[in-house]
């Protein structure tokens, strides 16, 4: 069966940055998702339509296409103290918070300097 729009999809995937760190993965088709529905970046929606069970692909997929580019106006500095006791925090990571009006947000770490932790 093809991958294509309201198909449900399981899929394994690594997450690895320019550097090839890993930054994220599943197994085990552990990832599920709707298909056409907007559950994940447009990017990777593109890359995997029309394949089929058993297909392997490596794609780099652009900010544009992801999360969109880094903005300027959205980045700032917070204390390391900020994130929860025990965090990994280092770039790329992503956590979830809540915004100056209490809605929810999720920021990347864009670069760590000792106790000093920017995101965007």
């Amino acid at each position: 069966m093809q991958i294509k729009n309201n198909a449900a999809v399981s899929i394994d995937y690594t997450l690895s940055g320019d550097d090839g760190e890993i930054i994220d993965q599943s197994e085990n088709g552990q990832f599920v998702f709707l298909a056409g529905a907007k559950n994940i970046i447009p990017g990777l929606e593109a890359a995997l339509d029309g394949k089929t069970e058993g297909d392997k692909l490596k794609v780099t997929i652009e900010p544009k296409d992801a999360y969109g580019e880094i903005e300027s106006g959205r980045v700032q500095k917070v204390a390391r103290s900020a994130f929860p006791e025990g965090s990994d925090i280092k770039v790329g990571a992503q956590f979830h918070g809540a915004g100056p009006e209490g809605n929810p947000v999720a920021v990347t770490v864009t670069a760590v300097d000792g106790d000093e932790v920017e995101i965007d």
